[in-house]
């Protein structure tokens, strides 16, 4: 059993600071590897028994990671190698975007209600275990808006990107945008349920 941070060295390499030595064809290995490190999760695998990381999504959108792990098959005791490891991105990013008809006004804020956000991931089945409990995440932007932009520009980008629990939405789950018009000088709260739907 190996539990190891691992940090980045030449030609695209990773690795421990202590040596570890493979221990023969009679062993077979089991690698497990997630990203990032350092305060991302509840708890993270102690035991080669325990293969699950539990998670809870931050509630300010820039605090969310793009989470990744990589589960190869197992190893044979005497590969003698690199191990190479291919990772995916396990989170769903969840952003807005305009319509082709926007009106001039001011995106104030975003908003995801009623979603799931704590789980536990299995590594060994690649799986998501969200709990039942809900929570809503908003964004305040105050993001201004010509009534020119073409459809599918995007209205908050980079580290303003939701990073959410995969999960088919509970029933009550919606979106929410309050928005405040140029014409009228009036804000407006734009609803649209999204529950049933699948990240």
């Amino acid at each position: 059993y190996m539990d190891a941070d691992v940090t980045k060295k030449e030609n695209n390499l990773w690795s421990s600071t202590d040596t570890y030595y493979w221990p023969g064809a009679e062993h077979t290995l089991q690698f497990y590897a997630w990203a990032p490190v350092s305060g991302a999760f509840e708890t993270t695998p102690a035991t080669p028994e325990n293969t699950k990381l539990t998670y809870t999504v931050p509630s300010d959108a820039a605090d969310q990671k793009d989470i990744v792990v990589a589960s190869p098959e197992e190893t044979p005791g005497d590969h003698n190698a690199a191990q190479s490891l291919t990772f995916n991105h396990i989170c769903t990013a969840v952003r807005f975007v305009t319509g082709s008809q926007m009106q001039p006004g001011t995106i104030k804020s975003v908003a995801l209600k009623g979603v799931q956000y704590k789980g536990t991931y299995d590594l060994t089945t690649g799986e998501w275990i969200p709990d039942s409990e809900v929570f809503g995440f908003t964004q305040s932007l105050d993001k201004e808006m010509s009534g020119n932009e073409t459809d599918g520009t995007e209205v908050a980008t980079g580290e303003a990107t939701f990073m959410m629990l995969p999960q088919t939405l509970p029933d009550n789950a919606k979106v929410e945008v309050v928005f405040h018009s140029t014409a009228t000088n009036t804000d407006r709260t734009l609803e649209a349920i999204i529950g049933g739907m699948e990240w």
